[in-house]
């Protein structure tokens, strides 16, 4: 009896059982099954365009500087053109107790390739050193007071 007033019940439930295992979601074949069909092609869309955005815009960023400074150091130093990092370091440890903790550079600044180096001392003072990376020598210091 319920098989003949119900024709498509049993089709419909399967559907319904396989939407929710294929698809991720609760809704039947029948009825709003369109409307989330086309949500779910919109929403794969901006994804896919965000996965995208996401995976060129380091490019685009580095187009605009050229070089990264990390090849611009190793380059010149290599070349004899530019101390090395670890020589500046060393120099600044002598001067100022402590350790650095961020170091940017070598960049264009004032005629000069300069490192901005981040030193942090014991007691918890942070000082902004610019050291000239062709002399090594420290071209200004703020902070630390």
């Amino acid at each position: 009896m319920l098989r003949g007033a119900y024709p498509t019940l049993g089709a419909d439930i399967a559907t319904g059982i396989l939407n929710v295992v294929w698809m991720g979601h609760s809704c039947w074949v029948h009825g709003d099954a369109l409307i989330h069909t086309a949500m779910r092609g919109i929403f794969r869309l901006i994804l896919i365009a965000a996965l995208a955005a996401t995976s060129i815009a380091p490019a685009l960023a580095d187009r605009g500087r050229g070089r990264g400074d990390h090849d611009r150091a190793r380059d010149g130093v290599r070349e004899g053109r530019l101390v090395p990092l670890q020589a500046i370091l060393s120099n600044i440890a002598r001067m100022y107790p402590g350790y650095h903790i961020d170091v940017d550079g070598p960049y264009p600044a004032g005629g000069h390739l300069v490192y901005r180096i981040k030193w942090l001392t014991p007691d918890g003072r942070v000082i902004i050193i610019i050291a000239d990376a062709e002399t090594g020598q420290i071209l200004s210091q703020r902070g630390g007071r």
